[in-house]
Order: structure tokens, then sequence, then C-alpha cells
């Protein structure tokens, strides 16, 4: 399955799609911690 038909269901539960190569990339630990991270630059999903 590639990102274009994993787009509806992406779009539908308001998820996210990270693209890297791997789980130990900096892109997808960047990007993990900005999710769960507080102030300006976060995306608002900490719970």
């Amino acid at each position: 399955v590639g990102v274009a038909e994993m787009k509806v269901a992406v779009e539908r539960t308001g998820g996210l799609v990270v693209l890297a190569e791997s789980f130990g990339h900096a892109v997808f630990r960047d990007s993990f911690k900005r999710i769960f991270d507080g102030g300006e630059q976060s995306l608002g999903l900490s719970f």
C-alpha cells in the first residue's frame, strides 16, 4: 500500500504520515518528538 492509498484513512482519522527510511532515521525521530512536545512549534497532540 502506498501513501496515496492511505490518504483517505489518514484524513478521516486525523492522523499523520511521516515518510522516513527507518524508525531510527532523524526525520522520523524529530517528527515523532514534535507530535508530543508542547510549545509554539508543537502540533498540539499532547495528551
